[in-house]
């Protein structure tokens, strides 16, 4: 057994007891509130096959509702909004001790919007809506690269929520609310963070690369949210720096 699987198994038993699974599903009740269209490029993808050649990835289409337009938008504007190089080294990294990524886009719903899990056979994204899926596109993406992280040994979280100077989160209690209560968008970056170290780490990888232009759909930012973003003094501003670093996976 090699020492990726032999890791793999040994977070996979550890999930299970907390009834994680390496599994995440964004969730939100309401419609998204920012859209903004992307301004095509020369180096759009224009097909699927494309894709799936120029990532190593496999994308399986469940409900014929999705057209192949819908599918390559995605990726032109997750590949605008990382990179051309971010998913391709996460791929890569799965790849080379025998997990392939997939990308299944499945029947719309009025509930999830996007999950990634990772087991000991697939790295599978889950799509379920063209309506704000960019912005859960990359808050998943955040997730796979915090389980990227945890598999190569990598502690994060203590560091991460170090930045907090002591501000608990709200776990279930968040879905009380419809916005930040007083103080803590000075902390978090959106409500949803709020929920535990490791939504707050997706959410914030997702500010780190989404704003200022709330690329390309999805909630907009608190004003105090952006504000602290600019002051390197507050945790907000300092867990995005710290994601960012991360987010160097060279």
């Amino acid at each position: 057994m090699s020492s990726f699987v032999l890791a793999l198994t040994m977070l996979l038993i550890a999930f299970s007891v907390s009834g994680c699974l390496l599994l995440d599903g964004t969730l939100f009740s309401e419609k998204e509130e920012y859209n903004m269209p992307r301004v095509p490029s020369a180096d759009d993808f224009t097909s699927i096959t494309q894709i799936e050649q120029y990532y190593d990835i496999r994308i399986i289409v469940v409900d014929p509702i999705w057209s192949e337009s819908q599918i390559v938008e995605i990726f032109n504007q997750q590949q605008a909004t990382l990179g051309p190089d971010f998913l391709r080294q996460l791929v890569a990294f799965y790849r080379q001790d025998g997990l392939p990524t997939r990308f299944v886009f499945e029947t719309p719903n009025d509930v999830d919007e996007a999950m990634v899990g990772v087991d000991d056979r697939f790295v599978s994204f889950v799509i379920y809506n063209a309506e704000g899926a960019h912005e859960s596109v990359i808050h998943e993406m955040g997730h796979l690269l915090e389980f990227f992280l945890e598999i190569e040994g990598y502690d994060w979280q203590d560091e991460f929520v170090s930045f907090n100077g002591g501000v608990n989160y709200l776990g279930d209690r968040w879905e009380r609310y419809s916005i930040l209560p007083s103080g803590l968008d000075q902390v978090f970056v959106t409500l949803y963070a709020t929920y535990d170290p490791s939504e707050d780490f997706a959410e914030t990888f997702s500010f780190a690369f989404r704003y200022p232009d709330h690329l390309y759909d999805g909630f907009a930012y608190e004003d105090g949210v952006i504000a602290a973003s600019k002051d390197p003094s507050t945790p907000v501003a300092q867990k995005i720096a710290f994601v960012r670093a991360l987010a160097q996976l060279k």
